[in-house]
């Protein structure tokens, strides 16, 4: 497809690696992996351990409690680092301050969440469940479906308990509704839900025999649903495997090494020149969200008039299907799905004096 012309970086689903692609007769992906895990290995009767002698986190125990010889550290066999006093009531643990990753037993609560880059999992002041994109300029809620009411989503906010945990069987039950489990549900098996820093929210299960660890449920099966992935005005593809960023056309790369950098035009709009103004389709593609307003039954021709009324407008998506038209303010979290009908955005020589946004 035209839009694919160019660079590219790849995001594999299931090898949770970050690529940086070439088109060369075909996609071509050169993988690196986007971080080092530690590797968590049994430890006889003693828990677990991690294979990396790598400072992780700092508790804030040593600022309330001085330690001393009557306090005690111990790591419980569920992976939980809790300090004791001398009567063996707890002052600190593990479990409380979680960052990425829960572990069996360990729940997700109104005072924790798990954090990746710019990427949260956390329940929400409605009391559900969600992951969120909260970037450097915008924040938006990508899952559970944003385009659907809590009810549809087979969610409910009248449960304030705000109270989630996996159990050691693999399976997830939260205050809000939902449940999920491992696909190799069971007991007997290491796990662990990660917030990976694709966006996306994984379960894993270790295999002991090969040490490596394998995917048994996601969030999202098609991760350019995921916000913030390609930046603004990138457009995200997804494939069976996995998905590509790339620029609309007269549009390059902000920051060649950073693709949530997202992309720059290589052109100048002028407000004050309306007559300058083209559209350029892009085909089955859409911005998720900041609409600038809804028109319905309404010729093409007067959906991109209203874009060029509005300086504010920057892009529009129709649908040729219902005349619905919407005025886009930001082009963000864009992508393209076959099953959409179609958007189209600006393209001018000159139009505003923003050049380069």
């Amino acid at each position: 497809m035209w839009l694919l012309q160019g660079r590219f970086q790849c995001l594999h689903l299931l090898n949770l690696v970050l690529q940086l692609c070439k088109q060369d007769e075909g996609v071509v992906c050169q993988p690196r992996p986007s971080r080092e895990w530690p590797l968590l290995e049994s430890h006889h009767d003693q828990g677990r351990k991690l294979g990396a002698h790598r400072h992780r986190w700092r508790s804030r125990v040593e600022h309330q409690h001085e330690l001393n010889p009557s306090r005690s550290v111990e790591l419980l066999n569920s992976g939980n680092l809790v300090v004791k006093d001398g009567q063996g009531s707890v002052l600190w643990q593990s479990f409380g301050s979680p960052t990425d990753t829960l572990l069996p037993t360990q729940p997700i609560t109104k005072n924790s969440m798990l954090v990746s880059g710019y990427y949260r999992f956390y329940f929400d002041n409605d009391n559900v469940l969600k992951l969120i994109y909260d970037g450097p300029e915008i924040s938006s809620i990508y899952w559970p479906d944003p385009d659907k009411d809590v009810w549809n989503n087979l969610r409910t906010y009248y449960n304030s308990t705000r109270y989630g945990v996996l159990d050691e069987k693999g399976e997830f039950i939260a205050s809000d509704r939902l449940a999920f489990n491992a696909s190799d549900m069971g007991i007997g098996i290491l796990r662990r839900l990660t917030l990976d820093n694709d966006g996306n929210l994984r379960l894993y299960s270790l295999n002991n025999s090969t040490g490596l660890w394998s995917v048994t449920w996601a969030a999202l099966s098609n991760i350019c649903l995921i916000h913030g992935l390609c930046g603004k005005n990138g457009i995200c593809l997804y494939t069976e495997s996995e998905a590509c960023c790339s620029c609309p056309p007269n549009f390059e790369m902000a920051d060649a090494s950073d693709w949530r950098k997202g992309c720059k035009r290589n052109f100048n709009i002028n407000c004050d020149k309306p007559d300058e103004l083209t559209f350029m389709e892009l085909p089955k593609t859409d911005f998720w969200g900041f609409d600038i307003n809804v028109s319905n039954k309404v010729p093409l021709d007067s959906c991109k008039q209203l874009c060029v009324s509005d300086c504010n407008c920057l892009g529009i998506h129709y649908n040729c299907g219902t005349g619905k038209c919407y005025t886009k303010s930001l082009l963000f979290n864009g992508y393209n799905i076959r099953k959409l009908v179609g958007t189209t955005v600006p393209s001018s020589s000159e139009r505003r004096s923003d050049s380069g946004q």
